[in-house]
């Protein structure tokens, strides 16, 4: 089969063929398309029809791909990691904005490392520590974080050992009504990472209440929440003490990311 004709077999969109064999042959998309009379050898073309039929079966394109896109860097993801999304690139920035030169970050449920990851690349200057409870995941972070940030194991805020400046995380905020719609190829992701409890909160109720335990003065808590969450997660935080409370909208509007901060 040539490239030509595998981009036109059925069953997948033209965009997610082309970039399951630019991966299969290490090629760019320029490449695919110029040359696309050439055949597919053999054991790559049985390896792509493989990554075909688990795609219509559900898997995550980036699980197949081995690799997620995040702050324009490639992270490698797999089976048992959260596949970071666009919007939490908000969270970056308003950690950017907030953290002290030289202050210490912990990025809480790092899943791929893609928060800590990013913050250290825009900051070398900070300290980041990246928690993560799951082993595989662990993994990964380790994988994408390796000279960047220390990646430890750990359930929330119980590894760390330093007062910090600032905690951010993604903490799962799926409410149970939710997850039970959420699309079959969102599912195979970790529920751990996805599933927040009834409300979707139960996860932020957590950190809310232990992270000013391991604030300095002034220290930032800033979170992702679901939409419609932010309203209920700011009194949350307000409840914990935390004041300068604020949240972020998305590029549609929708309030994403909470934050305060613990009295000086």
């Amino acid at each position: 089969m040539t490239r030509g004709e595998f981009l036109r077999t059925g069953g997948l969109p033209r965009q997610e063929l082309a970039q399951l064999l630019c991966a299969a042959l290490s090629l760019d998309r320029a490449q695919i398309y110029t040359a696309p009379e050439l055949d597919i050898p053999a054991p790559l073309l049985r390896k792509l029809r493989g990554q075909v039929r688990r795609r219509l079966e559900g898997w995550p394109l980036q699980y197949l791909l081995g690799t997620a896109w995040f702050w324009s860097r490639p992270l490698r993801v797999g089976p048992g990691v959260l596949v970071p999304r666009p919007e939490t690139e908000i969270l970056v920035q308003e950690a950017l904005r907030r953290a002290p030169v030289g202050g210490r970050v912990a990025d809480i449920g790092t899943g791929s490392g893609a928060i800590a990851l990013a913050l250290g690349v825009e900051r070398p200057d900070l300290h980041i520590v990246a928690v993560e409870k799951s082993r595989r995941a662990l993994r990964y972070a380790r994988q994408n974080l390796a000279g960047i940030a220390e990646a430890v194991e750990g359930d929330l805020l119980s590894p760390l050992r330093e007062v910090q400046d600032v905690i951010v995380s993604n903490p799962p905020y799926i409410s149970a009504d939710e997850y039970r719609s959420l699309p079959s190829d969102v599912r195979r992701e970790p529920r751990a990472a996805l599933h927040g409890g009834p409300d979707g909160l139960a996860v932020v109720r957590r950190l809310a209440e232990k992270a000013p335990g391991h604030l300095a003065r002034g220290g930032w808590i800033i979170l992702e929440v679901g939409a419609g969450q932010a309203e209920n997660a700011l009194q949350i935080l307000e409840q914990s003490g935390f004041v300068e409370r604020f949240a972020q909208e998305d590029l549609a509007g929708i309030p994403r990311v909470v934050g305060g901060r613990t009295p000086c």
